[in-house]
């Protein structure tokens, strides 16, 4: 039931970062998009309100939930963990991993921190910080001097992610090879009791 569980959270975590993954390729061609002088008002209006939406989607994935429990908030897994309010977004969760005991001599892992996914660290709002950025100059701001600076933040988020994906594909494949050596286990003790108690009913 334990390693059930396990794989299950896995899998949604694979499934939300796939997702995850997918937005940040939308909004890194957003940018490239909005770094073009020769954009017009039209698509300026357009890009503003998809990067809406893609802000509200990534806050969305990063309260995942698996039953009543949130997978992207760390140790802390009842709290919504990503808040969006008038001042930002906020996490409000940890940066802590839950391991869980699969077999003799094997944890595992069920977790990553969405601080880990969005690039988050303390006031730094990662991937945040550069989706604001984006909207002001999709609602007519100017870019940034360092606007490549947001592409490379964008580039580097999708990066993360991916290697996200790697670490909780090997935990998955973990944990499935675990299952299948546990019910494996069992099903040679079941024979074995099997094949005892058919002896002694012989016997008898």
């Amino acid at each position: 039931r334990n390693m059930d569980t396990v794989v299950d959270r896995l899998n949604q975590t694979e499934s939300a970062l796939g997702e995850i993954n997918a937005s940040v390729v939308q909004i890194k061609e957003i940018s490239l998009a909005l770094k073009d002088p020769s954009i017009t008002e039209e698509e300026l209006n357009n890009a503003f309100e998809k990067l809406s939406q893609l802000k509200e989607q990534l806050v969305k994935l990063g309260n995942t939930k698996i039953g009543d429990q949130y997978i992207f908030g760390g140790s802390i897994t009842t709290t919504r963990p990503f808040e969006n309010t008038d001042s930002g977004i906020f996490y409000r969760g940890n940066t802590s991993e839950i391991t869980v005991e699969m077999g003799d001599n094997i944890s595992i892992a069920t977790n990553i921190p969405g601080t880990t996914i969005f690039s988050m660290s303390g006031t730094d709002k990662g991937v945040f910080d550069s989706l604001d950025t984006l909207l002001e100059v999709a609602g007519g701001g100017d870019p940034p001097e360092d606007f490549d600076t947001i592409l490379d933040e964008i580039d580097g988020l999708n990066n993360t992610v991916i290697n996200a994906r790697a670490i909780n594909s090997n935990r998955g494949f973990r944990a499935e090879s675990a299952q299948e050596s546990l019910s494996a286990e069992q099903t040679s003790v079941e024979s074995v009791l099997a094949s005892i108690m058919e002896t002694d009913t012989a016997l008898a």
